[in-house]
């Protein structure tokens, strides 16, 4: 398995630039099935590392 190129790549990819397209690019078209599985585990990783979403009802104006 490839984890340093793919642990790299995730780090890259959460740097931006960010885009909604939904394609996969050549290099996660070549990983196998355990490559795919670490992969989503380390975007999960990262994605409850975030915060919350921001709630419109409690924005403040003024």
């Amino acid at each position: 398995m490839r984890k340093k190129e793919i642990i790299a790549y995730e780090e890259k990819l959460s740097k931006g630039p960010f885009t909604d397209e939904i394609k996969t690019t050549p290099f996660e078209d070549s990983f196998s099935d355990e490559e795919w599985e670490f992969f989503l585990k380390l975007l999960k990783k990262r994605n409850d590392t975030m915060p919350d979403s921001i709630d419109p009802d409690k924005i403040l104006v003024g």
